[in-house]
């Protein structure tokens, strides 16, 4: 496994959805959001939204999911030429 999808796996919303055997649309549906927002959230292409932030916090019950997000997102790796 690539360090890109070693990362992608520890989004903490990936992670929740993974654990309670959520499909993507199932997430989206019980967070209000589309299913490639959820894609674009959990591969690290676009940053949610505060009011999205809460609505996942509700939904994980992870109250510092926004924190998690950002430490997560230190943590992409770069790519190098080489």
């Amino acid at each position: 496994m690539n360090d890109m999808k070693k990362w992608i796996e520890e989004n903490p919303l990936r992670k929740f959805r993974k654990k309670h055997g959520l499909s993507m649309m199932n997430l989206a549906s019980l967070v209000g959001a589309g299913m490639s927002t959820i894609q674009t959230w959990e591969s690290g292409a676009h940053l949610p939204k505060p009011e999205s932030f809460e609505a996942m916090a509700k939904v994980t019950g992870i109250d510092n999911i926004e924190q998690l997000w950002v430490q997560w997102l230190k943590q992409k790796p770069t790519f190098t030429n080489k």
